[in-house]
């Protein structure tokens, strides 16, 4: 009887020892860090012409939630409301762009580029040849308009594809992505 009840006590004094060590040996639990909008600086003529953030600024959430400040598209008139979609921003687009929104200063030969507010994403369709330098002239469009860095861009919630009509290799591949950032697909 008194060896099970030595066994008891050290067994006991041991599972005691290993809680000890277990509240106060633990990592605490980390503290999640404020969000905090990531933001640009305004370009000036000493940075080489980098990216520029006008006066007027807006918050979107990148992919990941995370909330990111470009310049505001939809107040300065660089975005034109869809009447009959409201909250789908048309930043550039075709010639029937020019017919729906009555303002013919969006329009380029080559690409449509839109934005879904609720969804705070971006849509980018290819609509003519060669793919690969209109995919390019999107891109300069967006980081201009939006004032972003193109590692900025590459965060965005987007969708980048053309047409069957267009190319119909590529309007296979789903989103084609910027042409600079992770797994986007190589075009001619």
């Amino acid at each position: 009887m008194k060896k099970l009840l030595l066994w008891t006590l050290v067994a006991l004094a041991l599972l005691a020892i290993a809680f000890a060590a277990f509240v106060f040996l633990r990592s605490p639990e980390p503290t999640p860090e404020p969000t905090v909008p990531i933001t640009f600086p305004v370009s000036d003529s000493s940075n080489g012409g980098g990216v520029t953030l006008t006066q007027e600024t807006m918050t979107i959430r990148n992919w990941n939630g995370e909330p990111l400040v470009v310049n505001d598209f939809i107040s300065s008139r660089l975005a034109y409301e869809d009447p009959a979609n409201p909250g789908k921003y048309y930043l550039a687009g075709d010639e029937d762009l020019c017919l729906t929104m009555g303002d013919c200063s969006l329009i380029n030969e080559g690409y449509t580029i839109a934005y879904f507010s609720e969804e705070q994403a971006f849509g980018i369709t290819l609509g003519e040849e060669p793919i690969g330098e209109v995919r390019n002239l999107a891109e300069a469009h967006l980081q201009q308009t939006l004032g972003i860095s193109p590692e900025y861009l590459c965060t965005l919630t987007y969708t980048l594809n053309t047409t069957y009509y267009v190319n119909q290799l590529y309007s296979d591949y789903g989103n084609l992505g910027f042409s600079f950032c992770p797994g986007a697909v190589p075009l001619p």
